[in-house]
């Protein structure tokens, strides 16, 4: 369990490094990727100038998620009782998330018409957009919340 203690003491430097990183390099790829101001912009963005910090950023988000992923079966492998009301949740998450794209519209219209999306595509965005309307509700509810409980709870 070396691994686990040594990301517990120093994973959020190593998130404040890689996330820095990433910083760089799209700056970088901005800026030195910027066409001339006289030049074809959709023949220079075609070129795929851009394409090599969207390929590193893919990467991040997957090993991300490959780790995110790994420590939590770890966990619950480690303690099944705490780990279960996370298991059931994230069921709750994924279950929610097909909900949404149940109930999302696949209509299209003339611009995603021209990108060639197909309306699965459309639902599926609609889907995650539901799904942020309800994070970013219940995170500002958790905030409200504690500053409530705690007003109470000090008086």
């Amino acid at each position: 369990m070396g691994a686990y203690n040594f990301l517990k003491r120093h994973g959020i430097t190593i998130a404040a490094i890689v996330g820095l990183i990433v910083s760089v390099l799209m700056y970088v790829t901005i800026v030195g990727g910027q066409p001339p101001a006289n030049s074809d912009r959709a023949a220079h963005y075609a070129a795929g100038g851009y394409d090599f910090t969207l390929y590193i950023s893919y990467l991040f988000v997957y090993l991300s998620a490959f780790i995110l992923l790994g420590f939590f079966i770890l966990q619950v492998a480690r303690d099944p009782k705490r780990g279960l009301p996370a298991l059931v949740l994230s069921v709750g998450i994924v279950v929610l998330f097909y909900v949404f794209k149940a109930m999302a519209d696949g209509e299209m219209t003339p611009e995603a018409i021209k990108m060639n999306i197909d309306s699965s595509t459309v639902k599926f965005v609609g889907a995650w957009l539901y799904m942020t309307y309800v994070f970013s509700f219940a995170a500002v509810a958790s905030l409200i919340g504690i500053v409530i409980y705690g007003a109470v709870k000090h008086r």
